[in-house]
Order: C-alpha cells, then structure tokens, then sequence
C-alpha cells in the first residue's frame, strides 16, 4: 500500500483510480485527467481443462495506469489475487498465492525482447494494451474449459432409473432413494 500511494504522489494518479485498485474494482476503462486507467478481473485454469473433472478457476485483478503526459509514456501495473474469490466462485475456486496467474507477465516480457519488437517501437498506449490483451487471453482458456466439460457431462448418462447419478456433479445431493413399489410395478399410494 506504501509503494502504491507513493506511485500516486509522484505520477499525480488520479484518487479514483487508486481506490479501484485498492478496493480491486470490476473490469473497468477510464479516463482521469491526465492519464488512463483500466482494471481486469483476471480468471485463469486452477486444473485441467481436458472436461475429465469440474473445471476449476482462480481469479486476480490487474489494474493498469497510462501516464505522463502529454506523451501518455508511462505505464503501471499492479496484480494480486481475488480478494472476493471464494464468494464469487464457491467450490469452484482455487486460490493463487504462486503467482501462476501471472503467466502473461512472461509472455510480455518474450514480446518485449523480441528483436524488431513492435512493443518496443511504440507508445506506452501499446503496451497498455497488449497488458490487457495478453491478460484477457486466459478467458479463451476458461470458456474452452468449461465448453469441454459441458460436452464431456452431456456424453455421460446422469439421469438413471433410481435419480441423478452422484458422480455426475461431485458433492451433489446423493440420489433419491426409489419409490416403494408393488409386485407388478405400479407405485404404491
């Protein structure tokens, strides 16, 4: 919190801004005087997504700030996990403490010492943008995920004659226990 507000001070961010990232607001663009800001709810694979199992996510935030003007040429960047994780996914989340959601920081820095790099060559306003960018692009994996895994339980039968099977969707109310019968079939009343 001290490296934030001392950031704020020496690139004269915005008071919003820094409570965004602070109170790690929805996905957001803004414009605050001087300078951009944008926030992203970051949602990245917690196991695999080959649909074999419940898909399984772990969230951060990544708020970005272009400053400096009038030449927009400096850029801040601030990542942390979810803070609301289990409330927004329940059983569904895995917290990050590895900084494993932090992949695309490393798929940045391959572009940015590329040689030739059109990263390099252009405006912070850019590079803000291939942060979101490469950010955004674990959606894709998470939608597939969960596209394979709907798929995989449709294939799979989880209506039988006795109820729901319980494996269908682990933790799931087990199945109901099966109406009392007569000799011939027909339900008791």
């Amino acid at each position: 919190l001290n490296l934030l507000l001392s950031l704020t001070v020496k690139y004269s961010l915005h008071p919003l801004g820094v409570e965004d990232v602070i109170d790690q607001c929805p996905t957001k663009i803004d414009r605050y005087g001087n300078h951009y800001f944008a926030a992203l709810e970051q949602l990245m694979l917690a196991g695999p997504g080959d649909g074999s199992e419940p898909v399984r996510v772990h969230g951060r935030h990544v708020a970005v700030f272009c400053s400096g003007p009038p030449l927009f040429d400096t850029i801040l960047t601030t990542t942390e996990p979810d803070h609301d994780e289990k409330e927004d996914w329940p059983g569904g989340s895995v917290r990050d403490n590895t900084g494993a959601g932090d992949a695309w920081v490393e798929r940045l820095h391959l572009r940015l010492n590329a040689a030739h790099s059109r990263v390099r060559e252009r405006r912070a306003d850019y590079l803000m943008y291939q942060i979101l960018d490469l950010a955004a692009d674990e959606y894709v994996k998470v939608m597939k995920a969960y596209t394979t895994r709907l798929s995989w339980l449709e294939e799979q039968p989880h209506i039988t004659a006795s109820g729901l099977v319980s494996e269908w969707l682990p933790g799931g109310p087990p199945p109901p226990p099966p109406s009392p019968q007569t000799p011939h079939g027909a339900p008791r009343f």
